[in-house]
């Protein structure tokens, strides 16, 4: 991981942002200490350095402590602990430079562990410029949670004043609309149904609720063992043992058939909105990332 991009961005974002201060020179060196350590991979040695630094308002500015926390929160997320990294990334004082990053970040690792009310939360309580690439930024953010939510009528609401220029964004709200449609008219196929028709057809059921691979599949293990077990009643009747055997794997397999029928429905259905659910996961990201990163 090379961190020394990371810290290059990092002091260049906040050249620009903060007009040089008197603490200048120990906000370098600290940070700068803070990622040798996330380099050497030493997170409990970070963690302990940085909270020594978060909690010591009387050496250090409270503009230092924010950019401390905001490293800390960036090297936790290059980690993937996410939770560290929301901690972090949650001290960051609404005042400091890196307030909108922050909360963006501290956002995007809420949503990504389905905590999606407090993404919301996050998301809602950014300043909005009213205009520009911030601006745009946030509403784009809410429209996605709005939907892994199943707000439709917020999406809606939004949609209406919504008219994204920056063309990323722009690219990646247009699938959201899709998603918005697709969430809206999408059907969930009857487990009922499903179960019915496998009991008359095995695997038919699965074909229904758009596994035909998986009904082909019941079909040639139950249909088989019908017959064998027919073949069997007629050569020996009840006295033969053979027909007990594969009556009994017939039986197992035909009401699996049936019941597997029956779950398909909903497990179909579910996979279709988790799949949906993880692309404006990935959309939601995509603009922050090249915003920020």
């Amino acid at each position: 991981m090379k961190y020394s991009l990371l810290l290059f961005s990092f002091l260049l974002l906040r050249t620009g942002f903060a007009q040089a201060q008197e603490d200048s020179i120990p906000l370098s060196r600290e940070i700068n200490f803070l990622f040798h350590l996330g380099e050497q991979k030493q997170l409990d040695n970070l963690e302990y350095y940085s909270q020594s630094l978060l909690n010591d308002s009387l050496q250090y500015s409270r503009d230092l402590r924010d950019s401390a926390a905001f490293a800390t929160g960036e090297l936790f997320n290059k980690f993937r602990n996410s939770l560290k990294a929301r901690s972090y990334y949650d001290r960051v004082s609404d005042a400091s430079v890196f307030a909108y990053p922050a909360g963006l970040f501290s956002g995007l690792l809420n949503a990504e562990e389905h905590r999606y009310e407090e993404a919301e939360k996050k998301m809602s309580a950014l300043p909005d410029p009213g205009t520009g690439l911030l601006h745009e930024l946030k509403h784009f953010e809410l429209a996605g949670l709005y939907l892994l939510r199943k707000n439709h009528a917020a999406f809606d609401s939004l949609q209406v004043l919504f008219l994204p220029e920056d063309s990323l964004i722009g690219a990646e709200y247009a699938f959201f609309k899709d998603y918005h449609y697709i969430l809206q008219t999408m059907k969930k196929k009857s487990g009922f149904l499903a179960g019915a028709l496998s009991a008359v057809v095995p695997g038919l059921g699965k074909v229904y609720t758009g596994n035909p691979g998986q009904g082909l599949a019941s079909f040639l293990r139950v249909v088989p063992l019908g017959l064998i077990t027919a073949e069997n009643f007629r050569n020996g009747g009840f006295k033969n043992a053979q027909f007990y055997i594969f009556g009994s794997l017939f039986t197992l397999f035909y009401v699996g058939n049936i019941w597997g029928s029956s779950l398909s429905a909903q497990i179909v259905y579910q996979e279709k909105v988790d799949e949906i659910h993880h692309n404006i996961l990935v959309g939601l990201r995509i603009p922050v990332d090249r915003v920020f990163r």
